[in-house]
């Protein structure tokens, strides 16, 4: 896996709120611990990520996820 630049990062994901609003990460894992940086993940292994966003869904509203370069994932909820 290789970790984008910090700008790069910042604008590789977001979150697309129920009213519509685009919101990107203020920081990320990738931005944080390993800008630029390639490493390894074994097969099978996990890795956990996380992203620092300035604004959030409300529970029970659904929202779309744009994560890099994975597919889009819509309809999630907080709960």
């Amino acid at each position: 896996m290789t970790c984008p630049s910090v700008e790069v990062d910042r604008t590789s994901s977001e979150i697309t709120l129920a009213d519509g609003r685009t919101v990107r990460p203020e920081s990320t894992w990738c931005a944080t611990t390993r800008p630029g940086q390639s490493f390894t993940v074994a097969p099978g292994a996990q890795l956990d990520s996380w992203a620092l966003f300035p604004a959030v869904p409300e529970v029970g509203s659904s929202f779309r996820l744009s994560w890099y370069d994975f597919t889009d994932v819509e309809n999630l909820q907080l709960r």
